[in-house]
C-alpha cells in the first residue's frame, strides 16, 4: 500500500511565519538582556594577591541550559524534537551508537557531531526533500548529555563517574555521589584539563551555599571533583564523647566541648589544656580559655574540677 505523504499540513503564510519568528526573537533578546551578571565564587588562590580575581576564575552564572548552538551531539545523548504545528511528530529519545536519531516519517537521521541547531536543520531538510512537509520548522533540544561524564572522588559516600546533563552543577554532582562523608571537608577542588595541562580550582562549599540558590558553579564534561578530608581535632578528658572530630570551620574551645557532648559532671571549663603542633614540628602545651580558637591537629584535654 502506498504511504500517503503529508504536504500542506503545518504550512503557514509567509507573513504569519515572519511575524511569529520576529516575536520569538524579540522575546528571547529581552530575556537575555535582562539576565544579571554574577561575580565568580571559586578560583585558585594567589597568596601574593589575596583579593584579586585571576583570569581563569570559574564562571558563576544563574542556572541555564547549555548553549544549544555550540554543544555537539554524541551517542547516548538525550534529545527532544518538536515540529511547529505538528505535535504528533514530537520525539524524545537518545542518539544511537551509530550517531543517528529515528524521527517520525523521515526515519534514521545522522546527527552525531552536530549542534542541536544543525541537527534540527538536517531533520527539516529530510522532511522537505522527502516531501513529507513543505515548510517544516523543527526544533531539537539537548535534554541530557549522557555521552559526557564527570568524576567525583575523595570523601563522598559513593565516589565514581556520573553522567552530566545540561543543568549539572557541583552541588548536583555531589548529590549524585551521595553527599559528603562524615570526614569530608566543606570545600572541593575541581580538576580540569586544558591546553596547558591540568587546572585546579578551589570552591568553598559553605560560601557557595550561603550565596543562595541563585548562584551555581558550572562544571564541564571531563571535570574531576575532589572532596578532601577535613582536618581533625582531638578532645579527651572530662567530656561525654571523647575522640577525634572533623574541623570543617573555625570553632572555639567551648564549641569543641559541645561537639564532644559537653562536660561531664566532674569536668571544668576553667581547667583546659591544649597540645598544639608548631610549624617546626615540635609540640607545645598551654592552658586554654573557652573562647580560644581550635586549630587543626589540636589535642584538647578537659581536666577535672578541683572542688
Amino acid at each position: 500500500m502506498e504511504v500517503m505523504r503529508v504536504r500542506a499540513a503545518g504550512r503557514f503564510s509567509p507573513r504569519l511565519a515572519r511575524t511569529f519568528v520576529a516575536a520569538v526573537f524579540a522575546l528571547t533578546c529581552g530575556v537575555v538582556a535582562a539576565e544579571p551578571s554574577v561575580a565568580p565564587v571559586g578560583y585558585p588562590v594567589d597568596p601574593l594577591v589575596p583579593n584579586a580575581t585571576p583570569p581563569n576564575a570559574l564562571s558563576v552564572t544563574p542556572p541555564a541550559i547549555l548553549d544549544q548552538a555550540t554543544v555537539t551531539l554524541a551517542p547516548g545523548d538525550s534529545v527532544t524534537m518538536t515540529v511547529f504545528g505538528r505535535p504528533e511528530l514530537t520525539l524524545t529519545g537518545y542518539v544511537s551508537d551509530s550517531g543517528t536519531i529515528d524521527v517520525p516519517l523521515a526515519g534514521s537521521i545522522p546527527v552525531a557531531g552536530l549542534s542541536p541547531t544543525q541537527a534540527a536543520e538536517r531533520v527539516a531538510t529530510a522532511y522537505r526533500e522527502g516531501e513529507y512537509l513543505i515548510d517544516p520548522q523543527v526544533n531539537i533540544v539537548l535534554a541530557a548529555i549522557r555521552s559526557q561524564q564527570i568524576s567525583v572522588v575523595g570523601e563522598v559516600v559513593r565516589p565514581g563517574r556520573f553522567p552530566m546533563d545540561t543543568r549539572t552543577t557541583i552541588l548536583d554532582a555531589l548529590a549524585q555521589a551521595g553527599g559528603i562523608s562524615p570526614l569530608g571537608a566543606e570545600r572541593a577542588f575541581i580538576l580540569r584539563r586544558s591546553m596547558d595541562g591540568v587546572e585546579r580550582f578551589e570552591v568553598d562549599l559553605q560560601d557557595l551555599l550561603s550565596a543562595g540558590s541563585g548562584q551555581v558553579v558550572q562544571i564541564r564534561a571531563g571535570d574531576t571533583i575532589v572532596i578532601p578530608k577535613a582536618p581533625l581535632f582531638y578532645i579527651y578528658g572530662e567530656v561525654s564523647r571523647p575522640g577525634a572530630f572533623p574541623l570543617r570551620s573555625k570553632i572555639t574551645v567551648i564549641e569543641a566541648i559541645s561537639i564532644a557532648g559537653g562536660l561531664t559532671p566532674r569536668g571544668s571549663s576553667r581547667r583546659i589544656e591544649i597540645k598544639r603542633r608548631l610549624k617546626d614540628g615540635k609540640s607545645q602545651r598551654s592552658d586554654a580559655e573557652i573562647d580560644d580558637e581550635v586549630m587543626a591537629e589540636d589535642v584538647i584535654n578537659v581536666k577535672e574540677r578541683l572542688f
